[in-house]
């Protein structure tokens, strides 16, 4: 389930907020489990608003959560806490939209208001930490990505706790990587993060991102026709995070990876009868699926220095008679790099006589492709349609996977 950020400093929660029920922007907040990585401590919280018998008029905003942790062990409920209450106006403090256990112990409450509230293993909350106070407004605006649900921001992040000098931590690590940092006991955003604080961060994310690796390498086959099993979201993050922590021990389980076909992305273009009657066999440009874990292990093998394997990253289809009738699109077996076929690619063709020199692209971004090119140096391939055919063609330099908040946002 994508996870959405509301954030007061944005005042865009304040108005939603603020509006009557029923509009098409209303936040709802689910229920939420979570677990220590032993095992041994749950937390759940839940809200009476989730469970009420006329399920189709509970409130737009749902509130009075009460938050229960307890011990797998003996079975016993360790702390029962309502939804906590803060600032000088005592206001209820926003839903929660996360949960985070440590085998500490520590509970991280992450909220709609984007605030942290750890809570220790008696059920006492230790502070609000804003994130806020962490990230800059640069970083708000080129970031994080509006919606019609909310801000979106927490795509391939690590979220996870640690210890250093003996005080204990927990740590966001977004997919831009400025990593965000909460002393527990305090209840605040420690920046800068201290020395000590990164090591130790560096360390777990490096440990966590191979271990993730190797157990996708070693299941995806099991699990890659499922649509969105926890594991495929931990391997797509790790696959990720390989290339953007420079991780070139990872480049083994990145290659077994590689060959994967789950996808979770998909776009319809809808054709009205005169435009399906006109095209019909044609290969469509727009309606595509993407192999987003494949694509996320190339991006993270070029970003080490590797050449990916020519497999494609995108399934296009050929417009049959009506809706019902979709044709999937065997695309060629190039005999050499395509990167030799670039310049050969012409205003006014159609989708199939680009294919035939390049196969299917990367990335289907709206009414563009892009190609990564493997050139020296590496380039992007942009191709512009309209009309179902090509009406510009350009090369970018340097390559979009080379540039961090251009690759980024191809992704997320």
């Amino acid at each position: 389930m994508r996870e959405f950020l509301r954030v007061s400093f944005w005042q865009a929660l304040v108005l939603i907020l603020s509006a009557g029920s029923g509009r098409a922007d209303d936040l709802f907040y689910n229920d939420l489990n979570a677990s220590s990585p032993s095992g041994r401590y749950q937390v759940t919280a839940r809200s009476p608003d989730n469970h009420s018998a006329k399920r189709g008029r509970q409130p737009a905003v749902q509130g009075k959560f009460v938050y229960v942790c307890k011990d797998t062990q003996n079975k016993k409920t360790l702390w029962t806490l309502p939804q906590p209450k803060g600032g000088a106006d005592k206001a209820t403090i926003p839903p929660p939209l996360r949960l985070s256990v440590s085998d500490d112990g520590w509970t991280v409450i992450y909220t709609g208001g984007a605030e942290f509230i750890p809570v220790d293993l008696t059920g006492t909350p230790h502070g609000r930490a804003r994130l806020a106070d962490a990230i800059s407004s640069e970083e708000r605006d080129s970031r994080i990505h509006q919606t019609t649900e909310g801000a979106t921001w927490t795509s391939q992040s690590l979220w996870y706790f640690i210890t250093a000098e003996n005080t204990p931590y927990f740590v966001v690590r977004p997919y831009w990587g400025h990593r965000v940092a909460v002393e527990l006991n305090q209840g605040k955003v420690v920046e800068p993060i201290p020395p000590a604080v990164e090591t130790a961060a560096v360390a777990d994310e490096r440990e966590r991102v191979l271990h993730w690796l190797g157990e996708g390498a070693d299941t995806f086959h099991s699990w890659e026709t499922v649509d969105g099993p926890k594991l495929a979201l931990t391997t797509q993050t790790a696959a990720y995070l390989a290339g953007a922590l420079h991780l070139p021990e990872a480049v083994p389980l990145l290659r077994r990876l590689e060959p994967t076909v789950y996808n979770s992305e998909s776009a319809l273009q809808f054709i009205n009868e005169a435009e399906r009657k006109q095209h019909t066999g044609e290969v469509n440009p727009f309606t595509h699926r993407s192999y987003d874990l494949r694509r996320m292990v190339q991006l993270s093998l070029r970003r080490l220095g590797q050449t990916p394997q020519p497999l494609p990253c995108t399934v296009l289809e050929r417009a049959g008679k009506d809706y019902h009738d979709r044709i999937v699109y065997e695309p060629p077996t190039l005999a050499g790099p395509r990167a030799d076929n670039a310049d050969k690619v012409k205003v006014g063709m159609k989708t199939e006589e680009v294919c035939q020199l390049l196969s299917v692209p990367d990335y289907i971004v709206g009414s563009q492709w892009e190609y990564d090119l493997d050139t020296q140096p590496p380039q992007t391939l942009v191709i512009q349609w309209k009309n179902w055919q090509v009406t510009d063609v350009s090369k970018v330099e340097p390559a979009r996977w080379q540039d961090g908040f251009q690759a980024e946002d191809r992704e997320f």
